[in-house]
C-alpha cells in the first residue's frame, strides 16, 4: 500500500514532463526591517510564476497559456532560511539553457527573491518527493499548473 506523501509524489510527477528544479532562497526581512512572512513567500512565487509565463508567452499566458509548475516553501530547519522550491516544464520551442536565464532573469526583478539559487535538470520523483517533505501543507496548491496533455485537462 502506498503511503499518502508517495501519492502525492506520483501524481505532482505525473501533470508534467518536468525539465527545471529550482530552489530560491528569499529574503528574510524587508528594507523596513519587518520578517518574512507565509503569505509573502506565497505572494512571491505567485509573482515570479506570473513575470515567467508572460516572459514565456506573452499576453497568451493572461488568457489560457500558461508553463506547468509546482511549488512548495520552506523554513529551514532552524526556521530562518525562507525559500521556495520549484518544478517547472519548459515550453517545447525552448532550451534547458534559454529557460534557465529567464528563471535567473525573473527571479532577479522579484524584490524578496535573494542571491543564493539553484536551477538544475529535474531528473526524476526524487525531487518532487523532497518537495513533498516540506509537507503538503507548504504547496502552494492554487499554483501547481499541469501540462495540457495531463489528465486535469
Amino acid at each position: 500500500m502506498f503511503h499518502l506523501n508517495e501519492k502525492w509524489v506520483r501524481w505532482l510527477d505525473s501533470l508534467a514532463p518536468w525539465t527545471h528544479a529550482a530552489t530560491f532562497t528569499c529574503k528574510r526581512k524587508s528594507v523596513r526591517n519587518l520578517p518574512i512572512t507565509e503569505n509573502i513567500l506565497v505572494d512571491t512565487a505567485k509573482h515570479l510564476i506570473r513575470r515567467v509565463n508572460l516572459r514565456c508567452y506573452g499576453k497568451r499566458a493572461r488568457r489560457s497559456q500558461l508553463l506547468p509548475v509546482v511549488v512548495t516553501f520552506g523554513w529551514g530547519c532552524y526556521g530562518d532560511h525562507p525559500h521556495l522550491h520549484f518544478c517547472f516544464a519548459l515550453p517545447e520551442e525552448m532550451s534547458f539553457e534559454a529557460f534557465s536565464a529567464i528563471l535567473k532573469k525573473e527571479a532577479n526583478k522579484t524584490i524578496w527573491i535573494d542571491r543564493q539559487r539553484c536551477i538544475k535538470p529535474y531528473q526524476d520523483f526524487g525531487w518532487m518527493d523532497y518537495l513533498i517533505e516540506h509537507g503538503t501543507t507548504n504547496l502552494i496548491v492554487l499554483s501547481i499548473t499541469p501540462s495540457s496533455s495531463s489528465n486535469l485537462r
